[in-house]
C-alpha cells in the first residue's frame, strides 16, 4: 500500500496520522488500529547488529599541550597511540616518518588507517612540519 491508501484506511478507522509519517510508521500505526483487541500483532522494534565502541580509559586532559592551534590528543587514546608512535620513531630514527610508514604501522597495531594517516598530518602541523621532506641519500655501492 502507499502512504496515501494507508492515511485513508486510517481515516475511515477514526485514527489521526501525523502530518510528516514516514511509511514504516503508518503501516505499524494500521496494523496497530486494524489488530483485535489484546493482540500484540505489532512489527517488533528493530535491533541494531553494530557494536559500540567505547574508549575504556580514555579520560580528556584539560591542559594539554597546544602548538600552531593543533591540540596533542589526550593520553589513552587511539589518537594518542598514533602520536606517541610517531615520536618513538622520530626520537630512535632521527628522522621525521613518511604516510608510508604510518599505513605499515597502522597495519601492523590494528589501527584504522585513514584514522591513522589524519593523525599524522595532525602531528606534522603540530610539530610545525610542512612542505616535502628529503629523502634520505641511498649508500652508492662502489663498484
Amino acid at each position: 500500500m502507499t502512504k496515501n491508501e494507508i492515511r485513508a484506511a486510517l481515516s475511515d478507522l477514526n485514527v489521526e496520522a501525523p502530518k510528516k509519517a514516514n511509511l514504516a510508521t503508518l503501516e505499524t500505526m494500521l496494523a496497530e488500529a486494524t489488530a483485535p483487541a489484546g493482540s500484540t500483532a505489532s512489527k517488533p522494534l528493530p535491533v541494531s547488529t553494530k557494536p559500540t565502541q567505547v574508549a575504556v580509559g580514555l579520560k580528556i586532559e584539560k591542559n594539554r599541550p597546544e602548538q600552531n592551534g593543533i591540540k596533542r590528543p589526550s593520553a589513552g587514546g587511539r589518537c594518542r597511540a598514533v602520536w606517541d608512535a610517531l615520536d618513538e620513531y622520530r626520537e630512535n630514527e632521527g628522522e621525521i616518518p613518511d604516510a608510508q610508514f604510518v599505513k605499515m604501522l597502522a597495519e601492523e597495531n590494528g589501527w584504522n588507517p585513514n584514522n591513522a594517516s589524519i593523525e599524522f598530518y595532525q602531528w606534522r602541523k603540530f610539530n610545525g612540519i610542512t612542505g616535502r621532506q628529503k629523502k634520505a641519500a641511498a649508500p652508492a655501492e662502489a663498484e
